[in-house]
């Protein structure tokens, strides 16, 4: 290093060996090189961080390695914190597994760190301060199973060599989300057959979603959710990735339909596609998906009516279909969907009336019906649902008086009726009842107090 300048964390670590460790590894010995690419990673992180990432507004260095056990000493390597070898903690030994996860580290991953550990199954870095771009030489660990750089601030493009065929048959679980990664996604990933996890959610990828997904057949979960992806959805991706329990493409910019045959997904559970730009109608084949639980289709372009063959879904717990163009009525089939808690369909064309089997749904907590032409009046049935906290009905074209069955409802949190044709004083019958609620769980209850009179109304638009 020229005089005057600061060592760099490889030079810190290459003498803290030679002066300060007590081991005193021999040169040849492979061990020595992780113990080197250890010690290069915490120079570049612990000591790194506290010079060069700013301080506390008291002067202090900010919080950095929540825990330090072993590191820097004259231990083995394999009773460091994090770090796990075969032959156990009492030796040398290599380095199997390296996991750090939660542990406030700042700082940088060096190249030496990739290159000194040459037989690591597991690396776990995620939910730390990580920045710097992620090194090509990552994946040069030919036993790589499982890696999580997730939740940090990495940038960068997504290190090519991961998808080489050299992780073909062992890489399990790859976790690049949340971070601020860059580029597309290469056409490679169809080649990692035994791919179970993909995760690359909250970044900032480009392009489209590669059609060669479609050879991972073993995914069951796939996130590529809040990203800047574009074009559709590929048809071959939803055909044939028969394992996915969990699909989440949502917040891109996604257009096209959903592929009709997403019914070959048999054992989906849970489907985010909201927030995108997807078109035509909502396939009726999305009935199929017997152990779904939650659906999210919000905020996208859909068009036409809701399929009666959603009330097939038995297990649905959320129902997300909100900010729309869908039209016509509710099935009466969505009462038999017995699990659902929440009904999201605001923001849509629907007409109507709200089909009486709906009241019949006990555990439904919030029900969100408000921007469309719905019409009709409320039967007392609507007393049946004792769980309901907000009940949304605003800006529809509602008449009648609100049944006073409503007053049984005593978890009912929110209730917006404005902008409707219901007449009635509060003073009398069921509104009587529902301000009474006032005085318990209802805390906001809005109202048109022009054309009704309502003294426990919270808000009269």
């Amino acid at each position: 290093t020229p005089k005057g300048d600061e060592p760099t964390p490889q030079r810190r670590a290459l003498e803290w060996l030679a002066d300060e460790d007590e081991r005193q590894l021999a040169v040849s010995s492979h061990f020595l090189h992780e113990r080197y690419a250890l010690a290069s990673f915490w120079f570049s992180t612990y000591d790194y961080a506290e010079k060069h990432e700013g301080k506390k507004d008291d002067g202090t260095p900010l919080p950095n390695w929540l825990s330090t056990n072993n590191w820097m000493s004259s231990a083995p390597t394999c009773s460091w914190f994090g770090v796990h070898c075969e032959k156990g903690i009492d030796a040398d030994g290599s380095v199997d597994e390296f996991n750090v996860t939660n542990n406030g580290i700042r700082g940088y991953v060096p190249e030496e760190f990739y290159k000194g550990l040459t037989d690591v199954k597991v690396f776990d870095v995620s939910h730390n301060l990580l920045n710097g771009t992620i090194a090509d030489s990552i994946g040069h660990w030919p036993d790589l199973r499982l890696l999580y750089v997730n939740q940090n601030y990495f940038t960068g493009q997504l290190p090519g060599s991961i998808f080489s065929p050299l992780h073909k048959s062992k890489l399990e679980i790859l976790d690049f989300g949340g971070n601020f990664l860059s580029g597309t996604i290469p056409n490679e990933i169809g080649d990692l057959d035994n791919l179970v996890r993909l995760a690359l959610y909250e970044n900032w990828l480009t392009g489209t979603i590669s059609p060669f997904l479609a050879n991972c057949k073993k995914l069951d979960t796939l996130y590529l959710d809040s990203n800047d992806l574009g074009g559709t959805i590929p048809p071959m991706v939803v055909s044939q990735l028969t394992e996915l329990q969990d699909l989440r493409l949502r917040s891109n910019h996604l257009t096209g339909p959903i592929p009709s045959d997403v019914d070959n997904l048999s054992k989906l559970k849970l489907l985010y596609l909201d927030d995108n730009e997807l078109t035509s109608t909502i396939p009726a084949s999305l009935g199929s998906l017997a152990r779904l639980e939650e659906m999210h289709l919000y905020k996208n372009k859909l068009t036409g009516p809701l399929p009666s063959e959603l009330g097939n879904l038995r297990y649905l717990t959320l129902l997300y279909l909100d900010s729309n163009q869908l039209d016509g009525p509710i099935p009466d089939s969505f009462g038999d969907l017995h699990s659902l808690q929440q009904l999201f369909l605001f923001n849509n064309r629907l007409t109507g009336s709200i089909p009486a089997s709906l009241y019949g749904i006990e555990n439904v907590e919030e029900l969100r019906l408000n921007n469309n032409e719905l019409s009709g009046s409320l039967p007392t049935e609507i007393g049946q649902l004792l769980k309901l906290r907000n009940l949304h009905l605003e800006n529809n074209e509602f008449t009648g008086s609100l049944p006073h069955q409503m007053g049984n409802m005593d978890d009912l949190e929110e209730l917006r009726i404005q902008n409707n044709g219901f007449t009635e004083s509060f003073s009398e019958g069921g509104l009587d009842s529902i301000c009474l609620l006032r005085d318990q769980s209802l805390a906001e209850f809005v109202s048109d107090c022009d054309e009704i009179s309502c003294d426990c109304c919270s808000q009269c638009p």
